[in-house]
């Protein structure tokens, strides 16, 4: 992993039964509060040659400046993105995923950005939701309630019929986004609700097909989407295992981080199997912070974040991937209403199915 400084320090990660236990064993519900420390310090054990101590100090200085911080993940490894990040522990044994203020973030190195167009944008670009419960039901109705909340707060228009798919396949959802390119209406963020499912040895979206649910895989979105990359912004993934790359070693990583390297200017996905509460607090804070004002990914994603740790506390599900630092003009950006609301009575479940 480079330093800020351009050196690249090495050091070699040790991939024994007991770490790979640990790490299928922190992903499960009622995980061991003795196994999640002990993977903690094993991964700072592993980045203490790329002077963490240093590192630490200028997080607790941040934090007692009240000032954001940023913590980027940057390797040419794949397998080290399957790591869960957000248990690297300080000294004083807390997660860096409980640290108020900070943001993990992950970028593949030399992955391009595409240039805006058109810009500057009309309006500021529209928000394109589209949700399918293809496998199973998903808390559509509160997203909706949430960002419909959030547009009206940031006086921002919101138009269901043109804004919003439901029972969402990857047909539909491109072409939506040609129609909008074509009439000169770009839309600026792309939001995904939706199951993830095994897709080989990695993981994909489940979206609706001809004949019923399929999966699809990081190769077919990218295939599919990349034609965008220079008007959507922004894509948001409230899917289970969003940006998990699966098999170590994997060459095509998560979906998160293959649309990332695609081009896409910021993608937040999760890590981990994602809860109903968790994607409904993590949509409302991110939404009315990105459209209340001016604000960047980064800081609304953090605002949602809180929330989401106020309501379920610490859990995995706060994780978020590949996302390259950005600040995109938030102001008008729009939504509309999803759909009905299905297991709010049990805000622990997760919305994959395990």
């Amino acid at each position: 992993m480079p330093t800020a400084g351009g050196a690249s320090p090495s050091a070699r990660f040790e991939w024994t039964k007991e770490v790979m236990a640990d790490l299928q064993a922190v992903r499960l519900p009622g995980r061991d509060p003795e196994v999640v420390q002990r993977v903690g310090e094993h991964l700072r054990r592993f980045v203490s040659f790329a002077g963490w101590e240093k590192h630490e100090q200028d997080i607790a200085q941040a934090v007692a400046d009240g000032r954001p911080i940023f913590l980027t993940i940057r390797s040419s490894a794949a397998e080290l993105y399957a790591l869960p990040w957000e248990l690297l522990t300080l000294k004083s044994g807390q997660f860096v995923g409980q640290v108020n203020g900070l943001l993990l973030r992950f970028e593949w190195p030399e992955s391009p950005t595409a240039v805006a167009v058109p810009k500057p944008r009309p309006e500021g670009g529209r928000i394109l939701v589209a949700w399918s419960a293809a496998a199973g039901g998903v808390p559509a109705g509160p997203h909706v309630r949430a960002i419909t909340d959030a547009c009206a707060a940031g006086f921002h228009p919101f138009n269901p019929a043109k804004d919003v798919i439901q029972d969402a396949s990857l047909g539909r959802i491109t072409e939506a986004l040609a129609a909008a390119s074509k009439a000169g209406e770009p839309i600026a963020i792309l939001h995904l609700l939706c199951h993830g499912g095994t897709a080989g040895s990695t993981f994909g979206l489940c979206l609706n097909g001809a004949e019923g649910m399929v999966v699809v895989d990081a190769a077919q979105l990218r295939q599919a989407l990349t034609p965008f990359v220079s008007m959507v912004r922004l894509v948001v993934l409230s899917a289970c295992d969003s940006g998990n790359s699966g098999a170590l070693g994997s060459r095509l990583g998560s979906v998160a981080q293959t649309l990332h390297r695609g081009g896409f200017q910021a993608v937040i996905a999760s890590r981990f199997p994602l809860t109903v509460a968790g994607s409904i607090a993590l949509t409302q804070g991110l939404y009315d912070a990105l459209l209340s004002g001016p604000a960047s990914v980064e800081t609304a994603e953090m605002d949602g974040r809180v929330l989401l740790w106020d309501l379920v506390g610490m859990d995995l599900d706060k994780a978020s991937w590949p996302r390259k630092a950005c600040a995109i003009a938030n102001r008008n950006l729009t939504q509309e209403e999803w759909a009905q609301h299905v297991g709010s009575d049990e805000p622990y479940r997760p919305v994959c199915p395990q």
